[in-house]
């Protein structure tokens, strides 16, 4: 197929005002108002309505607007918690718990991530390792969490999933989740110098239709 010159130069002119393609790179937030203001639509899941009897895994659950689902490799979870504050827990100590089934917008995921012992207190005797995968992507992070201590993660791809671990599996340390969090990319407004570009090429082009027409 053969195109005509203007055809092509108004090509050229989007090509060059287009955004380049890259790789999925992921942001690491430890403070809870940060993660908040890099994301937009953030829903929470508490976990306290979850019954106290240790439930089947996998749940399905949702964080606002947004469904997804909580499994684990063991048998189910473990409700733990203080009072009226739930936590989600695993049934083992050398459990996983991982996090998926998120929409194709999710861009953001994090939570209050720790470790508790058998009788449901706090844990801290080594940390948690807390993987984020993206559609093209993947980042971890090893830490002693505590119930007030949040770790996000903002990816610029679709996320799929979020895990949790123990450091040591042979350790007497269930890991342990709290008001899991889960969000859209924040909504952003194009850069000035976007419109310039386009208007530069624009210009182009009814710069060679008006000599074409003379």
């Amino acid at each position: 197929m053969r195109f005509s010159r203007l055809t092509t130069l108004f090509v050229a002119a989007m090509l060059f005002v287009a955004p380049t393609v890259a790789q999925a790179q992921f942001t690491v937030f430890t403070n809870f108002a940060d993660f908040l203001a890099a994301t937009s639509n953030a829903g929470t899941d508490s976990f306290d309505d979850i019954s106290v009897d240790a439930p089947a895994s996998p749940l399905a659950r949702q964080a606002g607007s947004h469904s997804y689902t909580v499994a684990t490799n063991t048998l189910g979870f473990y409700n733990v918690g203080n009072g009226a504050d739930r936590w989600l827990s695993s049934d083992e100590s050398f459990a996983t718990i991982t996090f998926s089934g998120f929409d194709a917008l999710v861009r953001g995921i994090g939570g209050f991530f720790f470790g508790t012992t058998a009788a449901g207190d706090i844990n801290q005797q080594l940390g948690l390792t807390v993987t984020a995968t993206s559609a093209s992507g993947i980042v971890s992070e090893t830490f002693i969490g505590a119930p007030g201590s949040f770790l996000g993660f903002v990816s610029t791809d679709a996320i799929l999933s979020l895990t949790v671990k123990t450091e040591i599996a042979t350790v007497d340390m269930w890991p342990t989740a709290n008001d899991f969090v889960v969000a859209n990319a924040a909504t952003t407004v194009p850069e000035p110098s976007t419109f310039v570009l386009l208007a530069i090429g624009i210009a182009g082009v009814l710069v060679v239709m008006k000599r074409r027409a003379a």
